[in-house]
């Protein structure tokens, strides 16, 4: 089952049912575990260093200390995206 929570009761469970398949769509299965390990890392990070609120300046500070290289850190970038837009901003 995907990541998918809603805060809200007015949300009808059919619209929930479609949104946590359409989730489930949005990251491949056999790229779930790199997406996963990229959103871990950048938590510890975060925690580590008390950002309380991610914004779009966050993970550019994040990747702003990696040694990677332009493509790499682009991945991840995009993976962290995704990530966050799923599990930090869809509620």
């Amino acid at each position: 089952m995907c990541d998918l929570h809603s805060d809200s009761d007015d949300i009808p469970s059919d619209i929930e049912d479609a949104a946590r398949n359409a989730v489930c769509l949005l990251i491949p299965e056999k790229s779930k575990a790199a997406y996963d390990l990229v959103y871990e890392k950048f938590e510890k990070w975060r925690k580590e260093k008390k950002v309380k609120h991610v914004n779009a300046k966050v993970p550019l500070a994040y990747f702003e200390d990696k040694n990677l290289k332009a493509s790499t850190l682009w991945t991840h970038y995009s993976m962290l995206k995704t990530e966050l837009s799923l599990k930090k901003l869809v509620t």
